[in-house]
């Protein structure tokens, strides 16, 4: 049995140095601990989400259905382009700034969202909200939709008929019980025009 008392003749002297050591490695040690804690109730979290899952979501100009519900989209569209009258713009003019003199721009596109069902199956509620330049949330569409399960889906056509009073950068925000699956770009696009052009609007694709 050794002494290592004072009767002993034995001191010890703690040395900062060390100290200062031991407690940035618990430090390390701690941020490892809670990022490994991060990581896991992140892929706990992924793994509740079970569907549905998003294999198309667009705007465009037209679309058919044939009896066997297999879609047709014709003309995808991300931009649309106005031309207004000679005159008609202010001198300047920035993103996301109201035009009341020119517009409202209308815009009669389709959307198109195509859902696979994954391990979901029952009634739930989808809807879109349309979302400007600014941030401002403006239309709102909601509707039931049927999921059966795996690889059952449900293709979902709604009419976006709008009318836009704002150069920018708009996006039609898909949300599934609240929790949103997709995020369709739209952008209106003023065209600075000689006063030889005609006023239009032209809708282009990406």
């Amino acid at each position: 049995m050794v002494d290592c008392g004072p009767s002993a003749g034995v001191g010890f002297t703690r040395s900062p140095e060390k100290t200062h050591l031991v407690s940035s490695a618990g430090r390390l040690a701690l941020n490892a601990g809670v990022w490994r804690l991060e990581e896991t109730m992140a892929k706990k979290k992924a793994e509740l989400i079970e569907g549905p899952w998003v294999s198309a979501a667009l705007l465009c100009e037209k679309v058919l259905e044939d009896k066997e519900g297999k879609l047709t989209v014709i003309n995808i569209v991300d931009r649309l382009t106005a031309v207004p009258a000679p005159g008609a713009l202010p001198p300047t003019i920035q993103d996301g700034q109201s035009l009341p003199t020119l517009f409202p721009v209308p815009v009669q596109l389709w959307l198109v969202i195509m859902l696979k069902s994954g391990f979901i199956r029952g009634h739930f509620d989808l809807a879109v909200e349309l979302v400007e330049p600014s941030g401002k949330k403006t239309l709102r569409v909601e509707m039931p939709v049927l999921l059966e399960g795996e690889d059952r889906g449900v293709n979902v056509i709604m009419p976006m008929n709008a009318g836009l009073t704002a150069e920018g950068l708009y996006w039609f925000e898909v949300a599934f019980e609240g929790r949103i699956l997709s995020k369709v770009p739209f952008r209106l696009i003023i065209q600075r025009v000689s006063t030889s052009q005609n006023r239009g609007s032209t809708p282009s694709g990406s």
